[in-house]
């Protein structure tokens, strides 16, 4: 048996650059956000109780059509918990660029969540978003919030009456609290 001895490639290192100018780059984020306010309507925009609005799965698919993206499932497993009786979907996709240029990204999405109209389909369906919106979200340099990231309603097991602390509601708290900080402005938290 003789010996080979293999030589490797010496590929020389290359430095990344931007793809374009600085005015260029800037320009085409500007070009983006401006993008988003005459593409999208306040029907592509979910608000939740306290806090900033969102983009829905509906404004990420506007989104991927004017950038021609495209996507594929890569993956997806559906995991049964024998213990609960429940499951989750997990689903990984590719969204690609016309310039060759591809992000994958997963979502998953539990039975336990919440109470599904359509507990197959609903499950499937909302990790299936998840993936996509966050793959195209990624694909353009967003780092807004996914709706779908957002609780928008309790978990099932949790009671509807609304009592947290020692029977007291949630509308309850908050006021003692703010009640309490007033009280003692000079206070930190």
């Amino acid at each position: 048996m003789t010996e080979q001895i293999v030589s490797k490639e010496e590929v020389p290192l290359e430095v990344l650059r931007p793809v374009g100018t600085n005015e260029q780059i800037i320009r085409a984020w500007k070009d983006f956000q401006s993008l988003k306010v005459v593409l999208l309507t306040d029907d592509d925009y979910y608000e939740p109780s306290r806090g900033k609005s969102v983009i829905r799965k509906s404004g990420w698919r506007k989104l991927a059509v004017a950038f021609g993206l495209t996507d594929e499932i890569i993956d997806q497993v559906q995991v049964f918990d024998t213990d609960s009786g429940q499951w989750t979907w997990r689903i990984r996709v590719r969204v690609s660029s016309r310039g060759g240029r591809s992000v994958e990204a997963v979502g998953a999405c539990s039975t336990k969540e919440r109470r599904f109209a359509h507990v197959e389909h609903d499950s499937y369906a909302m990790a299936h978003t998840r993936a996509k919106s966050r793959a195209i979200a990624d694909m353009l340099g967003s780092s807004e919030q996914l709706e779908e990231e957002v609780v928008s309603e309790p978990p099932a097991s949790k009671p509807k009456n609304d009592k947290d602390l020692k029977g007291w509601s949630t509308e309850e708290l908050f006021e003692a609290i703010r009640k309490e900080s007033q009280q003692h402005p000079d206070e930190g938290p």
